[in-house]
């Protein structure tokens, strides 16, 4: 099965010199179909050089990951499709973009139940083998098929506003689409590792070692387990799902490890490509706190994380946090730790970079995206209000506590040992 162009703006003649030099390169399309997904199109192919080439690859942009996650998503109106720039069989860029339905009131709007069906782009960003603002060109086409395919919108999940993957909501929003960012922008943690063992724990003062090494002998015998192997994830999903049950992200936004044929299929896909880096944390022999984890290219990404509520004086999510950052210093150790999109103290605490991201919705220029961006426009101010005028009678802590622990007490310090602050949760649902 072969590419073929798709229908793309015209370039004025500025662009078309500053294009000269890129010979023979075309904008492509390729619907994700069977063809594909059993790797007999040369779509899949030049897919497969593409991550190995590009310089912001992760591993959920795996082109065998994607097709794990396809293989368990709803019957929808939108097709994925893959809006690629470059040569047939040698891609320089590449947006995937897949089926992805937004439950509006999930999203903060206010009022009735509905949902919007549209496309939500691969790792929030375009595969790319350099670390260039993408081409107009590229970003047009990729608009043009979001309308043509019926999609009421186009996600990137948590964007980085320093990202040349920015350049996307620019070119949108000059072509009139309406951008929404429906939980605002958050600080973004990093750890980087470039200076080693010994300089990244310089960062934290005697007391605060110190202070780990106390919690951390409170909890002993404590054991922490690195799955990375296919052979060791039926039974991490397993001991993960159990823990989930009775974690105070599940009481907020419901079960996050659910145990089914789609987690398996992901996390088994991971181990098999060497990318899987999960853990399970065990005090006196019982599993208490795991994180769901990969890593590829040096990136270790923090996907999803939880802990038994009944043992938060422990502070296990930290305690594990703690033992991670050994274990990933001493074994295949990444040059960056990536925690995700939200904010949390525990973050800023461990973290040494930071940026800012928030996932974005592009709408196309359409009577209905206008009121759907001021239906979710409205219902955030007023519940940024409405939060407003909780936290200054001194309820938001008590509710916070309460859903953490299940219950309030008098106590302000969270399972990481400091007050919590707003955060973004993952989950496989995110991949």
């Amino acid at each position: 099965m072969s590419l073929h162009a798709v229908e793309s703006l015209p370039l004025d003649s500025r662009q078309t010199q500053d294009r000269a030099p890129l010979g023979e390169l075309s904008v492509m399309r390729q619907t994700i179909d069977s063809d594909v997904a059993e790797h007999r199109a040369a779509a899949y192919w030049a897919w497969c050089q593409l991550f190995d080439g590009a310089a912001n690859a992760s591993a959920i942009d795996h082109p065998d990951y994607v097709l794990a996650e396809l293989n368990h998503r709803a019957t929808r109106r939108c097709d994925p499709v893959i809006v690629a720039f470059g040569q047939s069989s040698n891609w320089q860029d590449a947006a995937v973009l897949v089926p992805k339905t937004v439950n509006l009131k999930a999203a903060g709007a206010i009022g009735p139940s509905r949902s919007i069906d549209g496309y939500r782009l691969i790792g929030g960003h375009l595969l790319s083998r350099s670390l260039k603002s993408p081409e107009n060109e590229l970003v047009d086409a990729i608009l043009n098929d979001v309308r043509k395919a019926g999609a009421s919108f186009v996600m990137l999940e948590d964007l980085d506003t320093e990202s040349p993957d920015s350049a996307i909501v620019t070119r949108a929003l000059e072509r009139g689409w309406l951008k929404v960012t429906p939980q605002g922008l958050q600080p973004r943690r990093r750890i980087s590792f470039a200076g080693g063992e010994a300089a990244y724990w310089e960062k934290f003062s005697s007391k605060t070692r110190q202070t780990f090494r106390r919690k951390l002998k409170k909890c002993a015998p404590e054991e922490l387990i690195r799955v990375t192997e296919i052979s060791q994830v039926a039974d991490f999903l397993s001991a993960a799902h159990e823990i989930s049950r009775h974690t105070w992200q599940t009481r907020q936004f419901g079960l996050r490890v659910r145990n089914d044929d789609r987690e398996l299929e992901l996390l088994t896909t991971l181990a098999r490509l060497g990318m899987l880096r999960a853990y399970l944390w065990k005090m006196e022999g019982r599993p208490v706190a795991f994180c769901i984890g990969d890593q590829a290219k040096g990136i270790f990404n923090y996907q999803e994380v939880g802990y038994l509520s009944e043992s938060g004086r422990y502070s296990p999510g930290q305690m594990m946090l703690i033992r991670m950052l050994e274990d990933l210093l001493a074994h295949n150790p990444p040059r960056l730790f990536d925690f995700g999109g939200g904010d949390a103290d525990y973050k800023q605490l461990f973290a040494n970079q930071s940026s800012v991201s928030g996932t974005v919705l592009l709408l196309p220029p359409t009577w209905t995206s206008r009121a759907v961006s001021v239906w979710l426009a409205g219902s955030r101010q007023i519940r940024q209000a409405a939060r407003k005028v909780v936290e200054s009678c001194g309820y938001a802590t008590r509710a916070r506590q309460w859903i953490r622990r299940g219950t309030t007490t008098s106590t302000t310090t969270s399972e990481d040992g400091q007050s919590r602050t707003e955060e973004n949760p993952g989950g496989l649902g995110a991949c």
